[in-house]
């Protein structure tokens, strides 16, 4: 193996050789505090191939991750590599026999090919996110459904560590302890498949500014409020949210935890993790591929929409309050079935209902009080220019004659609209708690006056969702990219 830094590789090797032979002194090793380490840094840093990129991160403190990548890259053999090799105690001092073996010998040329290639000189640093999937059926010889060339969906049933022994991503496939309340929806009671995301991010120049907790290349999962990876993982569930065809959520279940491969050397481990937490709804429903329609469907969805989608709203813009409001809504449609206190989910949904829909302005043209009327009246005015009926919610009579009574169909639905907004009104200002109207009244025939607060709490939780993402759905079909294209499209219908 050639090597285009040799005078780094020879450095490096005798770094090992020291560190290995001195074993007992110095078992935590530090390539600041020895003297060949030192050197190895010197000429890091000198050396155009690498010193070309930007290798600073501030994160919690400056530091310098050529010194990271170094110290993990030594620690390796010790941990990993020497380990699977030659078994050895810990009073153990390595022999001069084995550090001068061809064994060893070759084992450094390798790993170093490794450190030089993929991480030294590799114009990217380079990463494979992965996110288990539950409920998810492939046909017996299917082994990958391919999204596209950065991304793809693995089917893991029935193979045991898919992704290797590595400590951190030995549970990939485990579902998540909560979930027991709803093992009689659930096919597989293992992960059964695995989105693979590739990600290739492009080192920065020297003259470029200094990694930080947005992004850090050896440690990539720090919490931040753009975070990448998250925001990735994110837009997996999200798109089909927005994209799919039926009123309803997804039909397979994602665990509370994605993984990511960091390039070589980042950490004593090969992988790190990411915990999403409980923004991913409980499982429910199934995906089957073996049906050749709906992977064609599913295939096609994602060719057409995901590049725009990711790229309007997950990818870092100067002004991602802009977009704020479009990925709130998604947050909590999203975790809403997750609160298991219903004033909560209501308080959520009216108020994100609210926010995506009140303009001053439209309220102004219509000349009422409050906020109510105009949002009511915004919703069904964007429900009639988009061809939305609401059947069900609103009596079916208003389907049956051969003409379909609107004016009936959007009465029924504004008052529909307004007592939800009143409920809502009720929980967040309890201290003065207002009158309700039950409407729309068919919802209400024939049930007891205690049993109306519970109906209209069930109609909210069922339906303001839907309206949610009827509203996603126009927005991205629409190609609006902020809300002020957002906002000027919900003024162009009072005109």
């Amino acid at each position: 193996m050639t090597s285009k830094i040799p005078q780094i590789k020879s450095l490096m090797r005798k770094l090992l050789i020291s560190f290995l032979e001195n074993f007992n002194q110095q078992r935590h090793f530090q390539i600041t505090k020895h003297k060949i380490g030192k050197k190895v840094l010197e000429e890091m840093n000198r050396n155009p191939l690498i010193s070309k990129f930007q290798w600073n991160a501030v994160a919690g403190e400056e530091h310098n991750m050529l010194t990271v990548f170094s110290n993990h890259f030594i620690n390796s053999f010790l941990l990993y590599n020497i380990n699977g090799i030659r078994k050895f105690s810990a009073e153990n001092i390595f022999s001069k026999k084995f550090i001068e073996s061809k064994q060893l010998n070759n084992h450094f040329n390798k790993q170093f090919d490794k450190l030089e290639k993929e991480l030294l000189l590799s114009e990217e640093f380079k990463y494979l996110i992965l996110i288990p999937a539950f409920n998810i059926y492939f046909s017996e010889k299917k082994k990958y459904v391919i999204l596209d060339e950065k991304h793809r969906i693995r089917n893991i049933y029935g193979v045991d560590q898919p992704y290797g022994n590595d400590p951190i991503i030995r549970k990939l496939k485990k579902k998540p302890r909560h979930w027991e309340p709803y093992e009689e929806s659930m096919v597989h009671k293992e992960a059964s498949a695995c989105f693979e995301i590739f990600c290739n991010i492009k080192k920065r120049l020297d003259s470029e500014p200094k990694y930080n907790n947005n992004f850090t290349p050896h440690a990539p999962l720090l919490p931040s409020d753009n975070n990448l990876f998250y925001e990735k993982v994110r837009s997996i569930p999200h798109f089909f949210y927005v994209f799919s065809s039926e009123l309803r959520f997804l039909p397979y279940s994602l665990g509370l935890r994605f993984y990511v491969k960091l390039p070589p050397f980042s950490n004593i481990f090969c992988f790190s993790s990411g915990f999403i937490g409980y923004e991913f709804p409980r499982p429910a429903g199934s995906l089957n591929f073996k049906k050749k329609q709906t992977l064609k469907e599913w295939k096609k969805c994602w060719e057409d929409n995901y590049r725009y989608f990711f790229q309007t709203f997950y990818q870092a813009t100067q002004t991602p309050e802009k977009r704020r409001i479009f990925k709130y809504i998604l947050h909590v449609i999203s975790i809403i079935n997750n609160i298991p206190y219903v004033d909560m989910r209501i308080f959520l949904l009216v108020s994100a209902f609210e926010g995506i829909l009140f303009k001053d302005s439209i309220k102004k043209k219509l000349k009422v009080a409050g906020k109510s009327k105009p949002i009511a009246e915004c919703f069904i005015r964007i429900s009639r220019d988009n061809g939305y009926k609401w059947q069900f919610l609103v009596n079916n009579k208003y389907f049956e004659s051969t003409e379909f009574d609107q004016e009936g169909h959007d009465k029924e639905l504004r008052d529909f609209i307004i007592s939800a907004y009143g409920y809502r009104n009720n929980i967040a200002h309890p201290e003065k708690i207002g009158d309700l109207n039950f409407q729309p009244e068919f919802q209400f025939e024939n049930l007891h006056e205690s049993r109306k607060k519970n109906r209209i709490e069930w109609l909210i939780i069922d339906w303001f969702p839907k309206f949610l993402r009827v509203i996603l759905k126009i927005w991205v079909e629409k190609g609006f990219k902020d809300k002020d294209e957002w906002y000027k499209y919900l003024e162009s219908l009072f005109k």
